[in-house]
């Protein structure tokens, strides 16, 4: 049995991004194991993050947008639509936008 701590005080945006990073240590667990003896702490941190943004704003749904050309208006309609905060919202554009561009300098268009 696995529990997820989510904190209610918090706003409603800030409780789903945390959800989707706790589930991502339970759907991980084998390998997000918290002992003294686990020498990746900090890159299972960053694969539990990187989890959460694709939960919470999945690249194929970002695909689909027709995302204004002023990057503050993109970043507001995504947190709009998706339901996260501004900040988090910013991040997975960015990650986006870099996964767009490897696929378009590999040839890859989409």
């Amino acid at each position: 049995m696995f529990i997820i701590f989510l904190n209610e005080n918090q706003a409603e945006q800030k409780i789903w991004q945390d959800f989707a990073h706790g589930l991502a240590y339970i759907l991980r667990q084998r390998e997000f194991q918290s002992s003294i003896h686990n020498p990746f702490p900090r890159y299972q941190k960053w694969q539990a993050e990187e989890f959460a943004y694709h939960l919470c704003i999945p690249t194929f749904m970002l695909n689909l947008l027709v995302l204004p050309k002023l990057r503050c208006e993109a970043i507001r309609l995504i947190a709009t639509l998706f339901n996260v905060e501004h900040s988090f919202a910013n991040n997975r554009l960015e990650i986006w936008l870099q996964y767009r561009e490897a696929c378009y300098l590999a040839g890859l268009n989409k």
